[in-house]
């Protein structure tokens, strides 16, 4: 039988396991309709802080070691960007469907009543577009896993380093100086 002790302890890491989670504002996936719903989602964060239950975000001091890491993933990632993109829009056009159209389509579905109005040839490409673009997120997905994981940085990691830049200036301008496109000097006349 355990003794009071034991029980005080067993309930104070209980609580502060469900303080730590509640915590914490719910950080989304790169997908799109995620990236739509992150303003509910920190819109019911901001409805949760109050006096009575303050909700307190990490403060991690990011460290130049961090910054140079954080710097080398952003710099991967904004290319995976790129590319995602320029993948994604490829196989819309290989579906037969002109991107533009594809985006009113999307844009369409959140509407029932917009969406009466394209034709089965239509909603079929769609379709095929949206798997398309489904296997690509799949494949970003691993390729910015293998970023983090080229600088022996975990998912966990790289969001904390996310949000404690968020709050740093000094770290921000530090970053984007990092991250910035280096021209090589004029020559000297």
């Amino acid at each position: 039988m355990a003794s009071c002790g034991e029980d005080k302890e067993t309930s104070e890491n209980q609580d502060s396991t469900t303080t730590e989670e509640t915590n914490l504002p719910p950080i989304g996936n790169e997908d799109e309709a995620t990236t739509q719903q992150q303003p509910n989602n920190q819109a019911d964060v901001q409805a949760m802080n109050t006096p009575d239950n303050p909700i307190t975000m990490p403060t991690k001091k990011l460290t130049d070691a961090d910054l140079k890491k954080l710097a080398n993933i952003v710099t991967q990632l904004q290319a995976l960007n790129m590319q995602s993109q320029e993948m994604m829009m490829a196989a819309v056009q290989k579906q037969g469907m002109d991107p533009q159209r594809f985006l009113q389509i999307r844009q369409s579905m959140q509407n029932p009543e917009a969406a009466k109005d394209i034709s089965a040839d239509e909603k079929k490409k769609f379709e095929d577009s949206m798997n398309a673009i489904g296997a690509i997120q799949v494949e970003m997905r691993k390729k910015m896993e293998g970023a983090l994981k080229k600088e022996n940085v975990s998912m966990q990691e790289y969001q904390e380093m996310m949000m404690a830049i968020q709050t740093d200036q000094t770290a921000q301008q530090k970053l984007m100086q990092m991250t910035a496109p280096q021209t090589p000097p004029t020559p000297a006349k």
